[in-house]
């Protein structure tokens, strides 16, 4: 028996040589797209491999000698198996377009052009195919979903088209090849125990290779530029040189081949970046900070994949940008971009938009604008229907923290005061719609209310001497006044300043005179001259004379 068994297995051993001689030589000059790189699972050998995923399981002879493992039976988690690809089974996969936002359109192979808006809407998850080109316009943002769950952010001006989509093996592996030809994408690649995938994106000058990592490539002026913010890349330049790139790194690759490796640069941090935003197109603006050519600004409603941005803009200089978005609550990925066009490590901002009902749009009183309260109107132009009525409120500051006006509930664009006191004032008006929700204040306005002109009621003679009188104003105001003998007051023949609302005069001669004052209201604010008022000094004993009997 014993003889036996071992005739039996000196036949196996003598078939297995003889399968492996047989079977596909393996070219050991294979280049590396001949080639899928296999990362291991818990409970792998080369047997179970062959089994799920190639077309004969007994090419798991071939991987041995391929990948010169000691042990067939047992191989660590997540070594990485040289698979020809040649050996696998494949089949066509596809991906999913699961966001469209502005001007984004669809090409595929029969040249069949599809438009966002037109031929499919927001609601619509557009399954795409080998072949096809996605093209994005000024405002374009467009997210694509692949099999493995690996996700990609088209962005504004950008073409892409899918050179490749494989399902390999029993399904689980996924080898996605796509060509960049302009504009800018960000990548979020899986790698896990369900999903092996080999990911590649090309562009005329360079070619990146990852696995399990978010990275951003652009293609602008036949230059590449690849960044790298979490996991590692592989970039190749046309001169077949490799870069392996890790977080916080990036890589520019001209069109002759002459690459730059740089450092990203860090998240930027704002003391004062706003929680509340009330305004569309979205603008902020915010402190210098070194070496900061403008930002990248992707935004994401709070809970959604960071790959399903609903806007995303790059800007020069000191402000953020974002689109016209719906009310919401939002997260801001925000990356600062350096002197070499590369986009840093982004941070991460919360923030909730209120921009409607719109606010109103102020016409009078106008910025700085002087007016007496007797001519005063409040009015103002709503932004558009949504706007049912209206909240006023005026301040002496601009903090809103004096309200001396708070009109809430207002029908018509039209307000007119009564009993405010001389002195700056700031104003600003609200929207309301049809269910009650009050919109953001619009911009803030500020005027001053003048003193009255006071009214010269008397000229009273007695003898040579004449008491002038007028109207009092508020309290607190001081007034100058100024006597002469002609209108222009080209000689001031007095001045005088006082609290009091009449002023006694002596001596003067008899003749004809003008006089004038001017107010200083309790803020200190000097108002203009007012107009000139004629008094007459009798010669009283020439009158006497006159009369007598």
């Amino acid at each position: 028996m014993k003889t036996i068994i071992k005739i039996w297995l000196q036949m196996m051993v003598a078939l297995a040589l003889l399968f492996s001689v047989a079977s596909a030589e393996v070219d050991q000059t294979q280049s590396d797209e001949d080639i899928f790189l296999y990362k291991t699972i818990p409970g792998d050998s080369l047997w179970n491999i062959a089994q799920r995923h190639l077309h004969s399981i007994k090419l798991w002879i071939d991987l041995k000698k391929i990948n010169q493992l000691p042990n067939d039976d047992y191989i660590e988690p997540g070594t990485l198996i040289k698979v020809p690809r040649k050996w696998l089974k494949t089949n066509q996969s596809t991906a999913t377009l699961v966001s469209a936002i502005g001007a984004v359109k669809v090409v595929n192979s029969n040249q069949q052009t599809l438009e966002f808006g037109q031929d499919f809407t927001e609601k619509d998850n557009l399954v795409l195919v080998t072949g096809d080109v996605i093209l994005t316009g000024d405002d374009g943002l467009a997210t694509i979903l692949f099999k493995d769950g690996s996700r990609l952010l088209l962005q504004s001006n950008s073409e892409l088209i899918l050179n490749d989509l494989i399902a390999l093996g029993d399904g689980s592996l996924s080898d996605i090849k796509l060509q960049l030809d302009k504009g800018r994408l960000e990548n979020r690649v899986y790698s896990s125990p369900i999903s092996n995938t080999n990911y590649e994106v090309k562009t005329a000058t360079a070619t990146t290779s990852v696995r399990g990592t978010v990275f951003r490539m652009g293609f602008d002026n036949e230059d590449s530029v690849t960044e790298v913010v979490t996991g590692k890349v592989a970039t190749k330049a046309q001169s077949d040189a490799v870069a392996e790139l890790v977080a916080g790194q990036a890589i520019i690759i001209s069109k002759d081949g002459e690459s730059k490796q740089v450092e990203m640069l860090p998240a930027p941090e704002f003391a004062n970046f706003p929680q509340l935003i009330e305004a569309v197109p979205i603008k902020i603006d915010v402190e210098a900070i070194d070496n900061v050519t403008g930002y990248a600004t992707k935004i994401i409603p709070v809970g959604s994949d960071e790959q399903d941005a609903v806007s995303s803009m790059r800007s020069e200089g000191n402000v953020l940008l974002g689109n016209d978005l719906p009310d919401g609550r939002y997260q801001a990925m925000i990356s600062a971009i350096d002197q070499n066009g590369v986009t840093g490590q982004p941070g991460k901002y919360e923030f909730i938009l209120n921009a409607r009902p719109f606010a109103a749009v102020l016409t009078t009183p106008a910025q700085d604008e002087k007016v007496l309260l007797r001519h005063l109107t409040f009015t103002w132009d709503k932004a558009n229907d949504e706007a049912k009525t209206f909240y006023l409120q005026v301040a002496r500051d601009n903090n809103f923290r004096d309200i001396v006006i708070d009109a809430d509930n207002l029908s018509e664009p039209t307000y007119k005061p009564e009993d405010l006191l001389s002195g700056i004032y700031f104003w600003r008006v609200a929207s309301i719609d049809e269910n009650g929700k009050r919109g953001p204040f619009s911009a803030i306005k500020d005027f001053r209310i003048l003193l009255e002109d006071p009214n010269l009621e008397k000229a009273n003679v007695k003898t040579a001497d004449i008491q002038l009188e007028w109207a009092a104003l508020e309290e607190g105001t001081q007034y100058l006044i100024q006597i002469s003998d002609n209108i222009a007051f080209e000689k001031v023949l007095l001045e005088q300043s006082l609290s009091d609302n009449q002023l006694f005069v002596e001596n003067l001669v008899p003749g004809i005179y003008f006089f004038r004052i001017q107010s200083t209201a309790s803020d200190g604010y000097v108002s203009e001259w007012g107009l000139p008022h004629q008094f007459e000094v009798l010669d009283i004993q020439s009158v006497s004379e006159k009369i007598k009997p």
